[in-house]
């Protein structure tokens, strides 16, 4: 979300988080200028890349590109019950 309203110059930002099967799918959709394919995949090591590299860490997974009215849609999948586990007292 923070990224969205720092790099995007977008109008509109969309925020959904559902329940879907056996997961949690979290998306932030924004209708400003888009990223770059290339841009995500050689990004350094804070924003889109630790988005992705924090879905994957809970056994899921973290889809960024297009948004279907332009900008750009980042969509994190992570499974029911994933993350660091509460012990009890």
């Amino acid at each position: 979300m923070r990224n969205a309203v720092a790099h995007s110059e977008a109008n509109t930002i969309n925020v959904r988080l559902t329940i879907a099967g056996e997961g949690v799918v979290g998306v932030v959709e924004d209708d400003g200028r888009g990223v770059d394919s290339e841009a995500v995949r050689r990004s350094g090591p804070g924003g889109l890349s630790f988005m992705r590299d924090r879905g994957h860490l809970m056994g899921g997974e973290c889809r960024i590109g297009s948004a279907p009215q332009g900008g750009t849609r980042v969509e994190v999948t992570v499974p029911l019950g994933a993350g660091p586990q509460r012990r009890e007292p």
